[in-house]
């Protein structure tokens, strides 16, 4: 049985596996290629495994989002991470409600969202965004470095000690490592494709140079 392990961050196909793959198990993050339009995703696998079938009737509400109660429309993802750096390609991608580590690609060590690039500064698992809703309904986005070698920046001023939590707000620029992404959430943007244009509008945030 093909089992419900989340969206595309592109195209928004339902991403499945057969729950008998060795991978399928609760809490592995696992790297799935979307049949319609080949993006890799890195998916978590949910405690409760949904059939395909029946993702696919979209229910309504926002059950299984993360959000309860908040009305079902299209583009859920609360944010949007988008690489906007000199030397690294542009990349950008979703975030979801809770915890989301970020970090340099690696199949070895994923983590939910894992940046293609050579900069050796950056670590596997670099930084997390944790994003949680008030009462008020509004989000919150709080940033956390996880035990990086590097250390994290934020808006090339303020480096992250291994006890600080910081509220992000829309358009602030994280370093990790030597690379610079950039947080647009949906106070400004409806989804990825304006996030990553608005973003390659911008300038670029100066670089905190770092040596080894």
């Amino acid at each position: 049985m093909n089992i419900k392990l989340g969206e595309c961050a592109t195209c928004r196909q339902w991403l499945g596996l057969d729950d008998k793959h060795p991978k399928v198990r609760p809490g592995n993050v696992l790297q799935v290629r979307c049949s319609k339009c080949g993006t890799v995703n890195a998916v978590k696998v949910p405690a409760e495994s949904i059939p395909i079938s029946q993702a696919a009737q979209k229910p309504s509400g926002n059950q299984g989002k993360g959000f309860p109660d908040e009305p079902e429309r299209a583009g859920v993802e609360p944010g949007w991470m988008v690489v906007h750096d000199e030397n690294t390609p542009s990349q950008t991608f979703s975030l979801k409600p809770g915890k989301n580590v970020i970090g340099r690609y690696s199949p070895d060590k994923p983590c939910e969202i894992m940046i293609k690039t050579n900069d050796a500064f950056m670590s596997r698992n670099h930084s997390l965004i944790d994003i949680t809703k008030q009462p008020d309904g509004s989000l919150v986005f709080v940033i956390s470095d996880v035990g990086s070698t590097n250390g994290t920046f934020i808006n090339a001023v303020r480096k992250l000690s291994r006890y600080d939590k910081l509220i992000l707000k829309d358009g602030d620029t994280i370093q990790m490592g030597k690379t610079k992404i950039v947080l647009k959430t949906r106070q400004s943007t409806q989804d990825a494709q304006e996030a990553e244009s608005k973003v390659k509008r911008g300038a670029y945030l100066k670089t905190v140079i770092m040596s080894k």
